[in-house]
C-alpha cells in the first residue's frame, strides 16, 4: 500500500506542471476564442465629423428596425439626415422617415430609424455599414443653407439583435 501512495506522489511530482501548463492553456483559450463570440461587445463608430452616440436593433416575429442617436461634432449645422444601414447579412435597410430633428446644430442628437418588413432572429449579431448623408450648412443658417453641401459620413457598426415584444412603431 505504501508504494502505491508514492507511485502517485511521484507521478503529481513530475507531471503536475504539465497538467497546471494544460489547464492555464484551457483557460485563456476559453476566455479569448469562445467567450468573445458569446458576448461579442456592441460598436458603432464614425471616421470623423459626427460620433455615435447609441444604436439599438430591435426585432419581433414580423418586422426589425434599426435604431441610432448620432451627434453633430462639427461647428455648423447640419440639415435633411437621413440613413442607410448596409447589413453583411441582410442588405440594405433604409431610413424611411426622416432624421428628427431635422435641423441639428453643433452638439445637437439626431435620431434616425430605419425599419425592414421581416423578424431577424433574437441574439444574432448584425454586422455592417451606415451610410450618414446630410446636407451641411457651413453658413450657420439652416433656413437658408448656402452654400449647402452634401456630405456623406462612413461609419461601421456591430449589433446584437433585442426582443421587442410590441408592435414598433416610431415617431
Amino acid at each position: 500500500m505504501r508504494f502505491l501512495g508514492q507511485s502517485a506522489v511521484d507521478f503529481f511530482v513530475t507531471y503536475g506542471w504539465a497538467i497546471v501548463v494544460i489547464a492555464i492553456a484551457m483557460g485563456f483559450m476559453y476566455y479569448f476564442v469562445a467567450l468573445p463570440s458569446a458576448s461579442t461587445p456592441s460598436h458603432c463608430v464614425f471616421s470623423y465629423f459626427v460620433s455615435c452616440k447609441a444604436m439599438l436593433v430591435g426585432s419581433n416575429s414580423t418586422n426589425t428596425i434599426f435604431s441610432i442617436l448620432v451627434v453633430n461634432s462639427q461647428t455648423f449645422p447640419i440639415v435633411g439626415a437621413n440613413v442607410v444601414f448596409r447589413t453583411d447579412t441582410f442588405g440594405n435597410v433604409i431610413n424611411d422617415k426622416p432624421c428628427i430633428p431635422v435641423n441639428a446644430y453643433s452638439g445637437n442628437i439626431i435620431l434616425c430609424n430605419a425599419s425592414v418588413g421581416y423578424g431577424i432572429p433574437v441574439g444574432s449579431t448584425v454586422n455592417g455599414r451606415i451610410d450618414f448623408m446630410v446636407t451641411a450648412c457651413p453658413s450657420g443658417n439652416p433656413g437658408n443653407c448656402q452654400p449647402a453641401q452634401s456630405v456623406t459620413y462612413v461609419g461601421n457598426f456591430s449589433e446584437k439583435v433585442q426582443p421587442v415584444s410590441q408592435s414598433l412603431s416610431w415617431p
